[in-house]
């Protein structure tokens, strides 16, 4: 009953850093989202101009890069059934938002607008994507989402899962946009400024838990 006490006591402060949380992962799930279709379009057509990527397999290759990974995401959440009741909440949120950054790190070319070869290649940014989206994500989704209900009350879980999914939701409503502005000023070709904000804002996350 103590212990449930300063749960209570303690929750408005809690509850805040994960609202930060889910805000911050949902605008790098996003981001990515948005920009991936775009560079692995290019890195497989080695053209800037949608028209290309139409002519070609680009697009299918893509949705079929999201399909497998998509299952593997699946497998992650079987995974965390599984794990979660052995593994403290907050090593998971640590191994997820790790995983997340070596992901990003793993997709960042210093070579962007350089051309092709030069650019990173093709296979190394699925890796990396697959790395940060079908694994890193599912974990940390899932633990900021389940954790943050184990410190509230039932009288408390309505506004602040309510105030959680509202976070979220404006990381992917803000992130998408300001990619995009920055993606098509820079004439980027493989995104290296909007990854670089992506890291930044995961490492962000790991300071905060």
């Amino acid at each position: 009953r103590r212990q449930r006490q300063m749960c209570i006591r303690d929750s408005p402060g809690i509850v805040a850093v994960f609202v930060l949380l889910n805000f911050a992962v949902r605008a790098v799930l996003a981001t990515l989202e948005t920009l991936s279709i775009n560079i692995m379009s290019y890195l497989i057509t080695g053209s800037t101009n949608p028209k290309d990527w139409a002519r070609s397999d680009a697009l299918w290759l893509t949705s079929t890069v999201f399909f497998v990974l998509g299952l593997v995401g699946l497998l992650m959440f079987a995974f965390l059934y599984c794990a979660e009741p052995y593994i403290q909440d907050r090593v998971l949120l640590l191994a997820g938002l790790a995983t997340t950054l070596v992901g990003i790190f793993v997709m960042c070319d210093f070579h962007d607008g350089r051309g092709l070869p030069r650019e990173i290649g093709l296979v190394r940014f699925e890796v990396g994507l697959g790395i940060a989206w079908a694994v890193g994500y599912p974990i940390t989704q899932t633990v900021v989402v389940s954790a943050l209900s184990k410190v509230l009350t039932k009288e408390q879980q309505g506004l602040w899962m309510g105030n959680l999914a509202s976070a979220g939701s404006a990381g992917r409503i803000v992130a998408p946009i300001l990619a995009g502005v920055v993606y098509t000023q820079t004439r980027s070709h493989t995104g290296l400024i909007p990854l670089l904000a992506c890291a930044g804002v995961t490492l962000g996350a790991l300071l905060l838990i």
